[in-house]
């Protein structure tokens, strides 16, 4: 097992140096009818990468060429398939669809515009645009869409390229937008603004009563207090007069004229 996966991993390495990040994807995309070890290996010619015929002899031993192909695409760690997951379900969130996604989808919310590589100036987002318009495109997704396979394939290519799984995780993100706040449309804010509350207290709300007219018409009670506490004496001319204070010596207070 041990030669078998120093094979593999032999194999990706030259997929990503040939590919890059759109290197297992396409393995995915021309590994994925191959029903024995020797159509594994013409596939992998066909992408240009030659595989030794000591190194078929032992590929071929195991097999299974499902279990092969299965471990060139290979998998994402927990943590960024966790990621990988939550742009898939951005996309699919817009196309309405469980397992697939439109190209114009995926090219419409794409965003490289806080890559790193663009902030540092090493790239620029048209370049990105480009590529991303290249990779999924009419001539490789003749159907118009984009599997959900096939999306995580790609991201694997794009795994293998980027080392901590934080980096990982925060290009998924800038990529779909997933860390920004999501901005409603315009139509979600018409719908909120003209809805009205389904409690019995939003109903009875004066800003949600027919006519205007009502708003206001208890004030006269808010202000029908007993006479007992009501505000007489608020007011200047009913207020108490002072009253000299017993306490203070008059008489010492006066100076002596001489």
């Amino acid at each position: 097992m041990a030669a078998v996966s120093n094979i593999v991993a032999g194999i990706r390495a030259r997929l990503h140096e040939r590919y890059g990040d759109n290197c297992l994807r396409l393995a995915h995309q021309h590994l994925l009818a191959a029903s024995t070890v020797a159509d594994v290996r013409k596939a992998l010619a066909r992408l240009g990468v030659r595989i030794a015929d000591e190194e078929f002899a032992t590929l071929e031993a195991r097999g299974d060429a499902a279990a092969l192909a299965a471990d060139i695409v290979g998998k994402l760690s927990p943590r960024r398939h966790t990621v990988v997951g939550e742009a898939w379900r951005r996309l699919k969130a817009v196309c309405g669809m469980e397992t697939a996604c439109t190209i114009g989808a995926v090219h419409a919310l794409f965003d490289p515009s806080r890559f790193q590589a663009v902030q540092t100036g090493h790239k620029t987002v048209d370049q990105y645009v480009q590529e991303m318009q290249e990779l999924f495109s009419d001539e490789s997704n003749p159907d118009g869409l984009v599997t959900q396979d096939e999306f995580v394939a790609f991201y694997g290519g794009v795994s293998m390229g980027i080392a901590q799984d934080v980096d990982f995780e925060r290009h998924v993100l800038r990529a779909w937008n997933l860390d920004k706040p999501q901005v409603a449309t315009r139509d979600e804010l018409m719908a909120t603004a003209t809805t009205v509350p389904k409690s019995k207290a939003g109903r009875e709300h004066p800003l949600y009563q027919p006519s205007s007219t009502a708003i206001g018409k208890n004030l006269d009670q808010a202000f029908d207090v007993p006479r007992s506490h009501n505000r007489a004496g608020a007011f200047t001319k009913h207020a108490p007069r002072p009253q000299p204070s017993s306490g203070l010596n008059t008489a010492s207070t006066r100076s002596k004229v001489i």
